[in-house]
């Protein structure tokens, strides 16, 4: 038994060591992938930053400025990129479109200590809103901005006019958005273990992981050009694009609506659109969605995954197009 209990001790020592040697090693080590790049060398032309509450936020801005108002929002890994079809659609059709990268995604800041819940990025929308002269406009919020937008709408219903929540993932009061509750926070709050989540997050997408997530989305997995590809891994080579993501992790658990899902369309006409193909969020999540959501349209794009607004554009535009001149004028 003595033995036994030494050779515990041995075995114990040894794990206290090689813990605390990575912990040592990950505060110690330079990072893989260097320390990023400026995010100014991939704006786009129709692109500018704008500095709200210390952030340096990301927008695109086309169409007549005297158009009626459509704010575009991304999804989960998504950009202004995601909506360049959609943007020039908009604008040929005499819309006034403003787009932007949320919080930590896109060319849009990124830093360890800012606040990546999904109500305080409806207030950054709502503070972009104001930073361009926009007093009142038709949000469209793609997955993860499907909730930001319906979380704009929540606390200032006077400035959203219609709702269009595209294979969105809206997160009910009752549901919990992050099974974990407080560990990751509680965690990722510890230095040397954000520093390793740091190199695990750059190690876990390195190579073609992120192409290969990129295209598990569409339909057709041919879809994504490699421009396309290079389009939207230029978030993840700015600088803290990795501490971003772990604050997004992080703040998951607070991006529960703070009231009822039905309310969205008080006030407000609501289009749902889905991608029929969608292998992210089946299509019966957005039917489950359109259902709770009294009175509002459904859009099922044709053979389109959880990009509809790129892969299916030839059923989605049309039908967000007809939907916005139903509005009443603003």
């Amino acid at each position: 038994m003595r033995i036994l209990f030494g050779l515990l001790k041995r075995i114990l020592l040894l794990v206290v060591v090689l813990v605390v040697a990575a912990l040592v090693a990950a505060l110690i080590l330079p990072l893989p992938g260097g320390s990023g790049k400026d995010a100014a060398a991939f704006a786009g032309p129709n692109g500018r930053f704008i500095s709200i509450g210390g952030t340096s936020t990301y927008v695109v801005t086309v169409g007549p400025a005297d158009g009626p108002a459509v704010v575009l929002v991304h999804g989960f890994g998504g950009a202004t990129y995601s909506w360049r079809f959609t943007s020039a659609t908009l604008a040929a059709a005499g819309y006034r479109v403003v787009a932007m990268d949320l919080r930590g995604f896109g060319l849009t800041g990124k830093a360890w200590d800012a606040d990546y819940s999904h109500l305080a990025q409806a207030r950054l929308v709502l503070s972009v809103m104001d930073a361009v002269g926009v007093k009142s406009a038709v949000l469209v919020g793609h997955s993860m901005g499907g909730n930001v937008v319906a979380q704009a709408a929540q606390i200032a219903p006077d400035r959203v006019r219609a709702l269009v929540l595209v294979d969105a993932a809206v997160v009910a009061p009752e549901a919990s958005s992050s099974p974990l509750g407080g560990i990751p926070a509680a965690l990722l709050g510890v230095q040397p273990i954000r520093r390793i989540a740091q190199f695990a997050v750059r190690l876990g997408l390195g190579g073609d992981t992120l192409e290969k997530m990129l295209r598990s989305a569409y339909a057709d997995a041919t879809f994504p050009t490699a421009g396309d590809v290079a389009a939207y891994g230029a978030a993840v080579q700015i600088t803290n694009w990795d501490l971003a993501l772990l604050g997004v992790i992080r703040d998951s658990g607070e991006n529960a609506l703070a009231g009822p899902v039905a309310d969205l369309s008080k006030g407000r006409p609501v289009l749902v659109a889905w991608g029929e193909k969608d292998p992210w969020i089946p299509i019966a999540t957005g039917e489950a969605l359109r259902a709770s959501i009294p009175g509002s349209q459904w859009l099922v794009v044709p053979g389109a995954g959880h990009l509809p607004m790129e892969e299916g554009r030839a059923g989605f535009e049309p039908g967000l197009l007809a939907f916005l001149a139903s509005l009443p004028k603003p």
